[in-house]
């Protein structure tokens, strides 16, 4: 896509939420939140008939949507709600996301089995798949990650998982 229309696409899209009580929440939340986060308990409890997500019950989400910025900025609400809820334990500090992170030996070692992983996984596409999830420039990324950064989270995981799942599922329902 080139960067015009995406800047113009971005753009449209964060003016929706300007006017919320939390834009920043607002957005998240319409535009991945949604999307991703809450697609996982549908999928985990897909043998059940009826799964609960309280979170999305429509006068809690108006209630917690509606509250202002200052008031849930930097967790105060979530941390002083778990602090109520749980006295006890209200001197155990909560983590502190800006420390730097030390990478564990079980995570490089899992980090150099992602990327083959994601490979295979791409290579054994339908032929229907679209060809861009299986295009050179995406083995050779994945390829010099592997070489160079292989004890980091390829960044690209998750994202190109998703896709790759999706495609797998059209390619199901194509009639082709």
């Amino acid at each position: 896509m080139p960067l015009d229309t995406a800047v113009e696409r971005l753009t449209v899209e964060v003016k929706r939420h300007v006017n919320q009580p939390n834009p920043t929440l607002s957005y998240v939340f319409w535009n991945r939140t949604r999307r991703y986060v809450a697609l996982i308990p549908f999928a985990m409890l897909s043998g059940v008939s009826c799964v609960h997500t309280p979170f999305l019950d429509h006068r809690l989400f108006d209630f917690l949507a509606g509250l202002p910025l200052e008031l849930v900025a930097k967790n105060r609400l979530h941390d002083h709600a778990i602090r109520i809820a749980y006295p006890e334990f209200a001197d155990i500090p909560f983590e502190d996301k800006q420390a730097a992170r030390v990478t564990q030996a079980a995570d490089v070692g899992y980090h150099r089995r992602t990327r083959p992983d994601l490979l295979r996984h791409l290579a054994a596409l339908p032929p229907c798949a679209r060809i861009p999830l299986r295009s050179a420039p995406v083995f050779a990324r994945i390829g010099l990650d592997q070489v160079f950064r292989a004890d980091t989270e390829p960044w690209y995981l998750y994202t190109l998982l998703q896709v790759a799942e999706l495609e797998r599922l059209r390619c199901g329902n194509d009639q082709r």
